[in-house]
């Protein structure tokens, strides 16, 4: 977070208090506790929203909660408010993906919900509009339609749009799990699904950059890293 620092957080901790491990990370690059959600959850979220705030969307509790997967909470970094339950999903989601989508359909901060790994699975993304809470079902990308992912990896592109990697995937009605082929897609705003290249033509085989990996983007040439990246064997 912009002018805080970097949040981590966990359901562990001491003296029946889940998630008083947590830690924060300032810009100063001082360590500090005491900052935690009311609802600690494990195979949840989290993303920042806007300047002030950061989400934290679906996932499990401990102790268990059935329907924590859910709900998303907010908290305010400006106000230092914790809003509890803000909205509810249509599927009850773990080990899912998120990313903000800068401006959505209605021209509000939204973000993206995209995978699971438990009954019932769902076969759509969840598109969340931060601003009025409501919440709409999209189908996945083309070829995947029946298929549930877990733990996609997907990365904001530009204000309106954000691109899907990687993942294991499976079927509807199999319990075999495969790998995504290697195809980088855009979900944008107007347009839905767009598919972007096919960057690594043996992904799908030898299962090298195929699932559960993080993406940055780099939009500033003058950090020089540009090159470098293109001499990755």
């Amino acid at each position: 977070m912009p002018g805080v620092g970097i949040w981590f957080t966990t359901i562990w901790g001491d003296s029946g208090d889940p998630g008083n491990y947590s830690l924060l990370l300032d810009e100063s690059g001082t360590w500090s506790t005491g900052l935690e959600w009311t609802n600690s959850r494990n195979r949840a979220c989290m993303v920042q929203i806007d300047d002030e705030t950061v989400a934290h969307i679906g996932g499990s509790a401990k102790p268990g909660n059935a329907l924590m997967g859910y709900t998303i909470d907010t908290y305010n970094f400006v106000t230092e408010i914790e809003t509890l339950n803000v909205t509810q999903m249509t599927y009850n989601r773990k080990a899912h993906s998120c990313v903000l989508i800068p401006v959505g359909e209605s021209g509000n901060p939204t973000v993206a919900i995209l995978g699971d790994n438990s009954s019932p699975f769902p076969y759509d993304m969840e598109l969340w509009d931060t601003v009025t809470n409501v919440i709409t079902q999209i189908s996945h990308p083309p070829g995947y339609e029946t298929f549930r992912f877990f733990k996609p990896s997907i990365a904001t592109y530009d204000d309106t749009s954000f691109i899907l990697s990687g993942s294991s995937v499976q079927e509807n009605g199999t319990s075999v799990t495969s790998l995504m082929d290697g195809t980088i897609w855009q979900y944008k705003v107007g347009d839905g699904w767009i598919n972007l290249a096919q960057p690594i033509a043996n992904a799908k085989s030898v299962g090298e950059a195929a699932e559960q990996y993080d993406m940055y983007m780099l939009n500033n040439e003058a950090l020089g890293a540009y090159d470098s990246l293109n001499q990755c064997p």
